[in-house]
């Protein structure tokens, strides 16, 4: 028994953010339902009322320092005199992890989904946020039948995507694959009828007919690459009919229903017992009006125990406000209740170098976030961009902008301050590298301004000033008012 209750103690040190871990948390998430809910109810309140975790309610925990300290110091082990068995729970606890599949096309939805959840300490492996571009995609895919659920973002082009088809076939392998999808369906995809199906199917046949084809038009010696894809989409065409079939009986929301409920599905799906916290949070962070947000947080706190993301949000509130002083003390208490939110470290961060210009703490903020989450790349944006302050650390902020690129190549603001890196550099002789890295910027996000001034500027710096002022017009045509005495100025001078 006593091995089992280190490992609850283990299971509160890993979900620190949470304040609702409950006896269906302890049976269905940790032990997997290897054991009754009698017994895992039994163990739960025997750990409630050791005095060595966080109780909310009367009927909840949560971590306090005690947990880890009474675990180092060998738990409920340690006072059995059990020592080896203690070292062993630790390595047993196991956590339930959630990946994101979905198709480039839709990386602006998938985009909302993930800030939507992490805001409330839900943890998300997804393609741009995880991914080393450098390794094989097919390797990484296959780290999708080792999360214990997937978001499916299913979309025309998701079904039509020879990579997005990979990692749906991996869940395909799994034997209870069923209970491991979370599907979404975007606007305008339709699955449910017969002939919409049938369509997928032939969209697919259809490619394994046009590979064949193309065999027989090279040496087989060149056909390496071919066949294995032809394999593939044997596969896709002889296995999609069965997932859709499973999709249809299965799915009866959409991703607008989905947001409009908080993400409830989701919510309950991966083990938050009671949503009814998370949901709120969720509700409250995408109101608008900052005065109904506070009646919303005001309400809040009367019916729940107040965690980080709740005062996440409340700072979010008060800079939103303009209160930045109150928002600093929130996400600071944030941090108290959570070391671990590195979204609270990065939005810290911003107040710290937008508006007080305490570059240093800015750099402490952004930096701790990044270590927590090394791949956080607007953290890593903003680290490089508080790093620029300073001559002595150009170079490295240039170094954070390539380890961005590294493993996500579709990042912009990356090719952007690149680019802006090399042209104050030496604007001559890095003239072609950052005329690259900016058009890499504008064909990715037609919409950022900044890399058509940025173009606009090295043109002219270069002597040609017609080309440059095209730019600074593209720049002009989509500044909301911003930029537009910096553009006008920009195309009355010689240089730009």
């Amino acid at each position: 028994m006593e091995e089992k209750l280190n490992l609850i103690l283990g299971f509160v040190i890993r979900h620190k953010g949470r304040i609702n871990i409950n006896p269906h948390t302890i049976h269905e998430h940790l032990f997997l339902k290897s054991i009754s809910f009698e017994e895992a109810k039994q163990l739960f309140d025997k750990v409630l009322k050791s005095g060595k975790v966080k109780v909310y309610g009367g009927r909840y925990i949560g971590y306090s320092i005690d947990t880890e300290l009474y675990l180092k110091s060998g738990g409920f082990i340690a006072e059995s005199g059990n020592q080896e068995a203690n070292m062993n729970a630790a390595e047993e606890v196991k956590q339930p992890s959630l990946f994101m599949s979905y198709c480039w096309a839709e990386s602006e939805i998938a985009e909302k989904i993930y800030k939507d959840l992490v805001q409330i300490g839900v943890s998300i492996l997804k393609d741009n946020h995880q991914l080393d571009y450098k390794d094989s995609i097919k390797s990484f895919m296959n780290s999708i039948r080792d999360s214990d659920y997937a978001i499916i973002l299913i979309s025309d082009d998701y079904l039509k995507s020879k990579n997005c088809i990979y990692e749906l076939l991996q869940l395909l392998k799994e034997k209870e694959y069923k209970n491991k999808i979370l599907p979404i369906i975007t606007e305008g995809t339709k699955i449910y009828a017969a002939a919409d199906r049938i369509r997928y199917i032939k969209f697919w046949e259809q490619k394994c007919e046009e590979l064949k084809e193309a065999l027989g038009t090279i040496n087989p010696v060149n056909s390496l690459g071919v066949i294995n894809d032809l394999k593939l989409f044997t596969e896709i065409a002889q296995n999609i009919g069965e997932f859709l079939n499973e999709i249809g009986d299965m799915l009866h929301i959409s991703l607008k229903k989905l947001q409009e409920t908080h993400y409830k599905a989701i919510l309950e799906k991966i083990g938050f017992e009671d949503i009814s916290f998370a949901v709120t949070l969720m509700a409250i962070a995408g109101t608008d009006d900052v005065e109904q947000r506070e009646i919303m947080l005001d309400q809040y706190a009367k019916k729940h125990p107040l965690n980080s993301y709740y005062y996440s949000i409340k700072a979010g509130t008060n800079a939103k406000a303009n209160r930045y002083t109150q928002a600093t003390l929130n996400y600071l208490e944030a941090l108290k209740l959570n070391p671990g939110n590195v979204e609270a470290l990065n939005n810290l961060g911003l107040i710290y170098h937008d508006i007080n210009k305490d570059y240093p703490k800015a750099i402490s903020c952004f930096r701790k976030a990044v270590e927590l989450s090394p791949k956080f790349t607007i953290a890593k944006l903003n680290l490089g961009y508080a790093l620029g302050h300073y001559p002595d650390k150009k170079e490295e902020a240039s170094e954070i902008y390539k380890d961005i690129l590294s493993y996500d190549p579709y990042e912009p603001k990356a090719y952007n301050n690149l680019a802006n890196y090399y042209k104050v550099k030496d604007y001559k002789s890095n003239f072609e590298l950052v005329k690259q890295y900016y058009e890499k910027a504008i064909e990715l996000k037609p919409d950022y301004i900044e890399p058509y001034m940025g173009y606009g500027n090295i043109l002219k710096l270069n002597g040609m000033i017609d080309e440059g002022n095209d730019y600074y017009r593209k720049a002009l045509e989509l500044d909301n008012g911003y930029y537009k005495a910096f553009i006008e100025a920009a195309l009355s001078s010689i240089k730009g």
